[in-house]
């Protein structure tokens, strides 16, 4: 055991130490925690031990007291608590509300004496906050008293006296302090009866910390039996107060020491994550709130046994154990290797500082950067060497390290630290205390607060450890925060069965915990039934013997009946098989819209081949790739596909293959099977070459029979054919319709290009069923007299306007699927107002969550998105490297899986939260984005149809731009106005480094021929709209606070433009309070500091100005209407 460990050991177990008159160490607290292993190291660094807590005197300058009645600047940490105070303006942040059960003869009156004694001995309770001239000062005030409030609850039953007691200490814990006045305690006592009651004292974190609280309770009970018993209180004076304490840490700050010991901080920092990567339950609030709830879970004495004991043997203490633990587990739920988490230093470096009360606490940022193939030992060794660091370096404040290093303040996150974890030795429950005539007993209660994103406070019960998690409810839920629970015990397990651990072997064990769950899901699925084992063509010759005359297609005037179909696609296999097809041979198809495209399809299947649908827009370098990779030596054609450039056979669908007259004795329907391959679609080859999937029968079969089950499709449903013949969307509307008797309605290219166009087709024709792109929806009028049975969405997402407006009328469901998983991997019915999702796997289909391990990740975590099951492709055509990237084997699940590239959560229902592709996953100034969680924002809002959100990329800079399509034209008079809308909108629910740079309107997305939008056609477009990035202030409320800014900051008006920076410009935080007071008085309004300080330039404080003003406005109305409806005017 190291020195530093040593003394956190020390720490950790609370045993105090001294050295006697004699030189020799002593130990004089808790001895009962020594342990064996403490005894041993004790001994091996006696000497060092005895040097440092002699050394105070040696190294460093002594503490002087300082005249307590001048002001004095206050310390980083002051300053911090003081900001988040005064920018909240509402509840407090950081009241420390202390509680007690009282039994016996208690006296109210007295311990507001008492209460006063205490303030005025330790005078941290009596300081006051004030600014002067940008900089925040201390005193001391001269008088200090403390009340002490009595509230009656007499005899009601115990239930209602709690929760009674719970809603008043949430109150206090809420209720702010006045920093000016130099008064930090106030006490109320609720009685319940004569002689028990409850204590609530309540103070302020900038005026002690809770290493602080076992100070504040022994001495004053102390103060209070003194003054009931008239005798003097027995305490030891105090040699220095709190102010004295920070006066010398200024001057310690300019030490040498202090300079190297903050340079250290900034080498180990430099780099940092700015935030974790824990996957939360939502984006990223715009302001994050303090509300919070605890999770507790124990752990069996057994292990808590076998965890010390594996310590001891290891030579490290059990903080760093644990510690090394909870790193471990937070690097397997992220999936990264670069953390940082928070660790409260006592930072109590000197003697005379022992029985002082006053904010010393220190949080410590501990950074554990480690290799990919890291082991349980590298993070307990770097644990280890950063706990050290930490110790030799905490009197450098978090707050200092903050301001070194730079870290951009967002109201969204905390800075740096947002996971803490801390061991506390004492034991987590009431601790029963007597003082004279008084019997105390410590009153938990959840005040529903977090200080932090995520705490996990272990303690140590002796024989028992327990866990305690605080954590953000905006952030996390209690279903999350169980499954971290229960990895913590689960690796705790692993490793002390096996120290050496690796960090795959930990994600492995993780993964069979998801695994189980995964399958449990998947056993309860009622919708699974055994795949129809046979062919397209088999299912399709079946409906179409049951019903010939019946139709089958039907394109603007042409009409081919089941039974007619059937005939023409037999001549077409008759014909190919004379032409010498082999089994699962590809063979194209070249034609434009119309019938002769399936009867190609049919008869390609039914003489055993693979059909290749091409479309005839597409260039013909890229036709010709097709025709080569795919190896098709024949192709089928109409008159438009007949102009092919092809050195293979080509055949003309009617001249050729349905005029031929040898149906009768060649037509030969070659035996299929299931897992022959069916047909080869190409990608939209949006990156390098396109790649042709390979898709079996079985998988279309089982995609048909999803669809009679899911949508009720019967020989009277009437489906629509939108998709281009080389989408795979024409697969789902092909076998929707003739694999389930339908009548399949093709609409033509003027129909596939006008929204109205579209609308008449599926007016006249009485279109039942219709998979439509949300691209081309989101411009549909929905009043229109449709019989629409089904909407099906597909290919991109669905804006929450469109479902919205579409759901309220029709049954809307969104389907989701990659070519590689025939067509549709899952699907669920949308609801207005419902948060929207992609459903649930279709039958026969399963779906995970994979880390970039490829280890299944648990139910709520964010990963990429795998998909099995019967659907999924045999592969990429002549692409094996591809193959083995995409398509690969899982050993734990045991299937076949294919990587979407998308990504995803799942929930413990199964549901699958499709949460955008992963290269649409960025980062900006270190900060990870989801550019679809800012669509979803910008669709929600009621003047937008749709949104695509780019990143845009320009040498070192990065920005994003948002291409709005509104609503209605008319209602937003230009794009400056809508970018003012939308920015404010924003502002309200996302984070500032969320808000595009710039919003664009245009009147309709590019798209692809599959019918999706064009990214890389708007990025080309940009140039079109480019703005300039250095814009004036324009309205009047710009211009006045451009003003006032060129005042506080002693620059040119001439310097500052709408997309200027406060804090760039040379503001700091005690500057914005000075300018939120500015704005009040300069605009008459009282707008809140947080909104002044959050503002990212000047264009959006403007808003936020503007929008104050109009509240201010509306108020006064409202008070004028009242006062007139009431006479007095």
């Amino acid at each position: 055991m190291t020195f530093y460990e040593l003394l956190q050991c020390i720490k950790d177990q609370q045993i105090k130490l001294k050295v006697k008159t004699d030189g020799q160490l002593a130990v004089v607290g808790n001895k009962e925690r020594l342990t064996p292993n403490l005894i041993s190291a004790l001994k091996s660094h006696k000497e060092k031990l005895i040097d440092w807590l002699l050394n105070d005197s040696v190294n460093q300058a002594s503490i002087s007291k300082v005249d307590y009645t001048l002001e004095y600047d206050v310390n980083a940490e002051q300053r911090g608590m003081w900001l988040s105070e005064t920018i909240a303006n509402e509840a407090a942040q950081y009241n420390l509300v202390m509680v007690k059960k009282i039994s016996g003869n208690f006296h109210p009156q007295i311990l507001e004496v008492a209460l006063t004694r205490l303030a005025q001995r330790q005078k941290v309770f009596s300081t006051g906050f004030i600014e002067r001239e940008g900089n925040l000062k201390q005193f001391v005030a001269k008088e200090v008293s403390v009340n002490c409030v009595v509230k009656n609850l007499f005899n009601v039953p115990s239930e209602v006296f709690n929760a009674a007691i719970d809603e008043y200490l949430i109150a206090q814990g809420r209720e702010p302090f006045n920093f000016s006045v130099g008064n930090l305690l106030r006490a109320a006592f609720i009685k319940h009866n004569d002689v028990t009651g409850v204590l609530c004292i309540t103070s302020h974190h900038i005026a002690m910390d809770a290493w602080s609280a076992d100070i504040f309770d022994t001495e004053l009970f102390e103060i209070y039996n003194s003054i009931i018993e008239e005798r003097t209180a027995s305490l030891p004076e105090l040699p220095i107060q709190y102010i004295d304490y920070v006066n010398w840490q200024h001057i310690q700050q300019k030490s040498e020491q202090f300079k190297h010991s903050l340079a250290y901080w900034k080498k180990s920092l430099d780099g940092a994550p700015s935030a974790h990567s824990l996957p939360l339950k939502n984006s990223r609030p715009a302001k994050l709130g303090r509300h919070g709830q605890l999770y507790r879970l124990n752990i069996d004495t057994d292990l808590a046994n076998k965890v010390k004991s594996i310590a001891v043997d290891s030579n490290v203490t059990l903080f760093n154990f644990l510690f090394a633990v909870y790193t471990s587990v937070i690097s397997v739920h992220s999936q990264t290797n670069d953390i940082v988490v928070g660790v409260p230093m006592a930072n109590r470096p000197r003697k005379e500082l022992e029985s002082l009360i006053g904010l010393f606490i220190n949080n410590a940022a501990i950074r554990v950067k480690l290799a990919n193939d890291w082991t349980f030992l590298d993070v307990l060794e770097q644990v280890k060497q950063a706990m050290q660091g930490a110790y030799e370096h905490q009197s450098v404040p978090f707050e200092t390290i903050l301001n070194t290093i730079e870290i951009q303040r967002n109201a969204s996150i905390l800075p740096l630290i947002q996971l803490v974890f801390n061991l506390n030795s004492a034991p987590n429950r009431a601790i029963t205390k007597s003082h004279g005539g008084l019997t105390t007993e410590d009153y938990s209660t959840d005040l529903e607060k977090a200080n932090f994103e995520l705490l996990l406070s272990v303690s140590d019960e002796l024989n028992s450890l327990s866990l305690l998690f605080e954590y953000n409810t905006q952030l996390f839920d209690q279903t999350y925060i169980a499954q971290l629970g229960d990895s913590f015990v689960n690796i705790l397990r692993l490793v002390t069965a096996d120290i050496t651990i690796a960090g795959t072997q930990l994600q492995q064990a993780e993964s069979l915990l998801a695994i189980d769950k995964y399958r449990d899901l998947n056993n309860k699925r009622r919708d699974d039934t055994p795949p129809n084992l046979c062919c397209i063509h088999d299912v399709f010759t079946q409906v179409a013997n049951s019903q010939p005359t019946d139709i089958a297609i039907k394109f603007g005037s042409t009409t081919l009946t089941y039974g007619k179909l059937n005939v023409l696609s037999d001549k077409v296999a008759a014909f190919l098989v004379d032409k010498g097809i082999k089994k699962e041979e590809v063979v194209g198809i070249c034609t434009s819209r119309g019938v002769d495209f399936f009867v190609a399809v049919f008869g390609i299947l039914k003489a055993g081949g693979a059909y290749l649908p091409i479309d005839v827009a597409h260039p013909i370098d890229r036709i010709n790739y097709m025709l080569s990779n795919s190896g098709a030596s024949k192709v089928l054609v109409d008159n438009d596909g007949a102009e092919l450039n092809f050195d293979g056979e080509y055949f003309h669908i009617q001249e050729d293959a349905c005029n031929y007259n040898g149906a009768s004795k060649s037509c030969l329907h070659v035996q299929g099977q299931p897992d022959d391959l069916a047909y080869v679609i190409y990608t939209s080859g949006s990156t390098g070459q396109p790649k042709g999937v390979m898709i079996e029968h079985r998988g279309v079969v089982n995609l048909a029979s999803y669809h009679q089950q899911c949508f009720s499709v019967s020989s009277s449903s009437k489906v629509l054919q939108f998709a281009s013949f080389s989408f795979d969307g024409a697969v789902w509307e092909m076998v929707m319709a003739l694999l389930n008797g339908a009548s399949l309605h093709v609409c033509n290219e003027a129909q596939r290009g006008s929204p109205e166009a579209l609308e008449m087709m599926l007016v006249d024709e009485q279109v039942s069923h219709a998979a439509i792109p949300p691209s081309v929806l989101i411009h549909m009028n929905v009043d229109l007299p449709y019989v629409l049975q089904s909407i099906i969405v597909a290919g991109e997402k669905t804006g929450a306007s469109t479902v919205n407006k579409w759901s309220r009328k029709y049954a809307l469901y969104n389907s989701y699927g990659p070519s590689e998983s025939t067509v549709a991997v899952t699907g669920g019915w949308l609801k207005p107002d419902i948060q929207i999702t992609v459903g649930t796997a279709i039958p026969n289909t399963r779906t995970y969550v994979l880390g970039t391990d490829k280890q299944v990740l648990g139910f709520g975590r964010q990963g990429e998105l795998y998909v099995s099951g019967v659907g999924l492709a045999r592969g990429y055509i002549n692409s094996n490297e591809q193959n083995n990237s995409k398509f690969f084997y899982h050993e734990a699940l045991k299937e076949r899986l294919y990587a979407t590239g998308d990504l995803a959560r799942i929930s413990e229902e199964g549901v699958v939260d499709f949460l955008g592709r992963a290269d649409d996953q960025v980062k900006i100034r270190g900060r990870r984005i989801e550019l679809s969680e800012i669509e979803k924002q910008i669709d929600a809002h009621n003047l937008v149809k749709s949104s695509k959100v780019v990143l845009v990329e320009s040498g070192s800079s990065s920005r994003m731009v948002a291409f709005v399509i509104e609503k209605n034209l008319t209602e937003v008079s230009s794009e400056q106005e809508m970018t003012r809308t939308l920015r404010a909108a924003l502002l309200a629910v996302l984070p500032q480094y969320m808000i595009p740079t710039s919003f664009i309107l245009i009147d309709q997305f590019p798209v692809t021929v599959n019918g999706k939008i064009d990214t890389t056609a708007l990025i080309e477009q940009l140039d079109t709209y480019q703005q300039d990035q250095n814009t004036a202030p324009n309205t009047d409320t710009q211009i006045e606070l451009a003003h006032i800014w060129a005042e506080l900051l002693s620059i040119n008006f001439s310097a500052i433009y709408l997309e200027s920076s406060f804090f760039e410009l040379g503001g700091h935080s005690l500057l914005m309070i000075k300018l939120s007071k500015l704005i009040d008085e300069r605009f008459n309004i009282n707008m809140k500091a947080t909104v002044v300080i959050e503002a990212e330039n000047l264009e959006i404080l403007a808003l936020s100005v503007d929008k104050a003003i109009t509240e201010s406005v509306i108020l006064e109305k409202k008070l004028q209407s009242k006062i007139v409806s009431k006479g007095i005017l």
